[in-house]
């Protein structure tokens, strides 16, 4: 596999000649328990970051969350900006990740790749792709038109990661993913049970397809055992099963347990201490595999 290296040259906007920023950051949330800290984290990274980079970021609330991704491309097309993170605020960032996430750019983004997907240490699954994924923000409008033109029917399960190799496929470019050794976050920490019930549910209808269900059914129970006083486990189980029996998830989790309120200091204050043990060296040098 080649690694194919941006060069830093002077980064300007035609129209204006204001200097263009590097990485743009779209952060999409659904009323996540988490996606007020999510955002401060990831702002106040943004607004420091390494000297010859700059970022700009907004949030987003759109849902179904194929809504979500359209928007998300949608202000790729409107920013100059050479690259695109699209992050979800169920994922808690790492100090230095912004950066990590440039430098992962500069040494991968070649002409002939679109996407990098970053791994985030999952509450549930350990270090996983998912909610971070990175875009060649010239390929913003391209995609849109793919998004237009699919038949989304087909992407109901996963509608960003589908769409998205349906593209790469279509105009023959490659995706990546980060080695897990590298985890961008905090995946699922800290959620509302509802949705974690829902999420799970959801899950259940990806391993009808993918063909894991046992082995996911199998994990939370172990997490469960493992961890009786967290009532997380429980209600991700509880949505697995509500979707195999076609019951309503939500309802089914918080029969068994009563819904969080919103995060509090002392829980934000845990998380925080949490993600400052996972601070990113800035010489360490980015593996992918191709996806």
């Amino acid at each position: 596999m080649s690694i194919w290296t941006a060069p830093r040259e002077a980064k300007t906007n035609k129209e204006n000649a204001q200097p263009v920023n590097d990485l743009l950051i779209v952060i999409r949330t659904c009323k996540e328990r988490t996606k007020d800290l999510a955002a401060e984290v990831a702002a106040r990274q943004a607004a420091a970051p390494a000297p010859g980079t700059s970022m700009e970021m907004t949030v987003i609330e759109e849902r179904p969350f194929l809504r979500a991704v359209r928007r998300t491309f949608a202000l790729g097309v409107e920013s100059p900006t050479r690259w695109l993170l699209a992050l979800d605020c169920d994922v808690l960032l790492f100090p230095g990740a912004l950066d990590h996430v440039v430098s992962v750019a500069e040494a991968w983004m070649g002409p002939e790749v679109f996407r990098i997907d970053f791994p985030v240490l999952d509450k549930f699954r350990g270090p996983i792709c998912a909610g971070a994924h990175l875009y060649d923000n010239a390929r913003s409008a391209a995609m849109l038109a793919h998004l237009d033109a699919a038949d989304q029917t087909t992407c109901a399960l996963r509608p960003e990661s589908d769409n998205v190799v349906g593209y790469c496929r279509q105009a023959d470019l490659d995706y990546y993913r980060i080695h897990p050794r590298d985890p961008l976050g905090l995946h699922d920490h800290g959620q509302y049970l509802a949705d974690l019930a829902r999420k799970y549910a959801a899950r259940y209808h990806r391993g009808l397809v993918d063909g894991d269900l046992e082995t996911v059914e199998t994990a939370l129970l172990g997490l469960m055992r493992d961890h009786p006083g967290d009532p997380d486990y429980a209600a991700a189980l509880a949505g697995l099963h509500a979707a195999r029996e076609k019951r309503d998830p939500v309802q089914s989790a918080l029969a068994l347990a009563p819904e969080k309120g919103p995060l509090g200091p002392d829980e934000t204050r845990d998380l925080e201490t949490e993600l400052a043990r996972h601070p990113f060296d800035p010489d360490a040098v980015p593996v992918a595999d191709r996806g």
